[in-house]
């Protein structure tokens, strides 16, 4: 939880430092895009991000869901916003590193169209298994599958 309010606390520092540069900004609505469908981690992070601009801010701040390609669909659409500081993405930064390995024909130039500016969240994946199978390792695992073959899932 620390570090979501560090996270935000953040974003918000970057938002009222762009106001400093223009006076009137923001003078309208803001929007986040996100690369998660409704009710992702990404999506329900952005949310709360976008309820501490709105109430810092004192505007509009909407949450624009663009799930689908791998974050391609997402990042296309960040990548073609008009550049006036009032769209902003949450995106995996991974996708936006590997994508252009796995995919011929990306509609943006990864090396240009995007700047990450902060990692504003990590997640952290495991590979879990049922306590009774009583493996401890990935190679366990493997050779407990290879020996069973068919009955793990």
């Amino acid at each position: 939880m620390q570090r979501l309010i560090a996270c935000l606390s953040i974003v918000a520092t970057l938002a009222l430092a762009a106001s400093a540069r223009a006076d009137d900004y923001p003078s309208r609505t803001i929007k986040i895009m996100t690369s998660s469908s409704a009710g992702g981690l990404s999506d329900i992070f952005t949310r709360v991000l976008a309820d501490r601009l709105r109430a810092r801010l004192n505007q509009t701040v909407i949450v624009e869901n663009r799930p689908g390609g791998a974050a391609n669909v997402a990042i296309g659409a960040c990548a073609a916003a008009k550049p006036d500081g009032y769209t902003f993405c949450v995106i995996e930064g991974d996708a936006l590193f590997y994508n252009q390995y796995l995919y011929k024909n990306l509609t943006y130039d990864p090396n240009k169209a995007i700047e990450p500016v902060v990692n504003l969240f990590s997640i952290i994946q495991a590979l879990v298994v049922n306590s009774d199978l009583k493996v401890k390792s990935v190679d366990e695992l493997i050779a407990l599958s290879k020996a069973k073959k068919g009955t793990l899932s």
